[in-house]
């Protein structure tokens, strides 16, 4: 909204001209009347400095109309206290980690609290820039924050954040809101009363824009029943390639439904086990069945045709279908398929059991290995990673702590899958053992090997430790410095990482008091 002048006006502002002249500037925009023709004297540069200042906070540029419309509301929820109120003021200064900005507004929502008013403006343009946050923006910004946020286009995305988290929507939102304000009111009438939902979505269906269908058909995700199927499998002849792709996916999840079926009937053709062997033979062409199931025909960069139609489909099928090659996943990854094809069908076991949500599939994979060494492809390492949130809590914290003691140099990659998988915060013996591995690592490592690859483990562990562990934590920078300073070499790298956790834990610890 300043646009890039504020930087260097508010730096002449605060050491004075005489230590930075104000050389002027050509500015356009909203706020090109507030610092044109301002002249080099210090009282112009506070002048002006002060003016854009105001519609920095204010969230709009000066206008010389009145403004017309309702006043703001007023609030019915509590601010966040007068502590925690600056401390956001000074995470959107930039003087804190982006990180934290995420944990503050999380702590604000969890507790039902709105953020300051004078903050709302510059929590947007962050949320604007950072979709992530905007769920959880518009959560604290209140009756004001929808206020404001209707008199800038660029902050609608506050007005169809705050619909979604309503329960209660107005039906009249379904006639004549926006697209994500008719999604919020279908999710939450699907919510309650699934075959209502699938009313009113039948209802409009053939009148409705084709690029709003796929948002709206995709909320049969939740409640997904066999009432659904017509209608999905209506929309796997729609026009428009996303609707289709929605609806292949939906009827891929729908147990029993024709679309498993048919894919059932394509893996058991295509791939056959000969007692000894297991023997796989894609079609040499894509037919006109397999597009329409929502198989794409072209497949991405460095993968065969008959190996990309071979692993949609294979993806798509039940794994209850494998129990005819072997009677568990370890049994069947363990076949012996058919020379080249073994990278193809592991992918497709990744993603059937991410599809259908099956912990003892992702165990199997992640135990042989998928996904993992050197020469892994980038896209195996992403679906290995989705394999790690399917494994139960207690499994995923024995496994990181098996590895960190297992080794002073464990693979770290698998390592922070693990961590990630691991609810927060973390229960005591896996800090203890991932404060004992980083002890080890820092005296048994070279600091350069610190600084590379322990450090990326820094946040994670910031987020995984209890506010309870920071004690446990001082006591151990205190026993690095000490180890440090006894061999004399000063600020190593292990010094520098412990001093950063406590600052980080530290910080975290005291920004929980202020929510107190």
């Amino acid at each position: 909204m300043t646009g890039s002048i504020w930087p260097e006006l508010h730096a002449t502002a605060l050491i004075g001209t005489g230590r930075k002249p104000w050389r002027g500037a050509s500015p356009t925009g909203p706020t090109s009347d507030l610092v044109a023709g301002v002249g080099p004297d210090d009282a112009d540069v506070l002048l002006a400095a002060g003016a854009l200042t105001v519609a920095r906070r204010a969230g709009t540029p000066p206008s010389g109309s009145t403004p017309t419309g309702e006043p703001a509301p007023a609030e019915a929820r509590r601010a966040v206290p007068p502590a925690a109120a600056t401390r956001l003021r000074a995470l959107l200064g930039g003087t804190s980690s982006g990180e934290m900005l995420g944990v503050w507004l999380r702590l604000a929502v969890d507790r039902d609290l709105i953020a300051p008013p004078d903050q709302l403006p510059a929590l947007f343009q962050v949320a604007h820039v950072q979709p992530p946050l905007q769920s959880l923006v518009a959560a604290v910004a209140g009756a004001r924050g929808a206020w404001l946020a209707g008199l800038r286009p660029e902050w609608r995305f506050i007005l169809d954040a705050q619909a979604r988290q309503v329960v209660d929507l107005d039906p009249r939102i379904w006639d004549e809101g926006t697209l994500p304000a008719r999604v919020a009111y279908l999710e939450s009438l699907r919510g309650r009363d699934p075959r209502a939902a699938l009313a009113r979505l039948t209802e409009v269906w053939a009148s409705e824009p084709p690029a709003e269908r796929a948002a709206l058909l995709a909320v049969l995700e939740t409640g997904l029943n066999s009432d659904d199927e017509q209608l999905c499998e209506s929309a796997l002849d729609d026009r428009r390639k996303e609707v289709r792709a929605v609806a292949a996916d939906l009827l891929g999840r729908l147990p029993g439904s024709a679309y498993q079926g048919r894919m059932t009937a394509r893996v058991r053709e295509w791939v056959v086990s000969t007692g000894r062997r297991v023997l796989v033979r894609p079609p040499v062409e894509c037919d006109a069945a397999m597009r329409r199931d929502g198989i794409e025909v072209k497949p991405p960069p460095g993968t065969g045709e008959r190996a990309w139609w071979l692993e949609q489909a294979a993806a798509a099928a039940p794994l209850s279908v494998w129990t005819s090659i072997a009677p568990d996943p370890p049994a069947v990854l363990a076949a012996a398929i058919e020379p080249g094809w073994s990278t193809t069908m592991c992918r497709a076991w990744a993603r059937a059991a991410i599809r259908f949500g099956a912990p003892d599939w992702a165990a199997a994979l992640i135990a042989a290995g998928f996904g993992s060494g050197p020469n892994a492809e980038i896209h195996d390492t992403a679906l290995a990673a989705s394999l790690y949130d399917l494994l139960p809590a207690d499994a995923v914290v024995d496994a990181a702590i098996e590895l960190v003691t297992r080794s002073s140099e464990p693979d770290l990659t698998r390592l922070g899958r693990l961590l990630d998988a691991c609810p927060a915060p973390w229960p005591a013996r896996l800090a203890d053992a991932m404060l004992g591995y980083l002890h080890q690592a820092i005296r048994e490592s070279h600091p350069t090997w610190i600084q590379a690859r322990v450090q990326m483990l820094g946040q994670t562990i910031v987020n995984g430790l209890a506010l309870d562990a920071l004690a446990a934590v001082v006591t151990l920078a205190d026993r690095v410095r000490a180890d440090a300073d006894a061999a004399g070499l000063g600020q190593t790298g292990g010094v520098r990482l412990m001093d950063s956790l406590v600052r980080s834990i530290s910080d975290r610890h005291t920004m929980f008091q202020e929510f107190a």
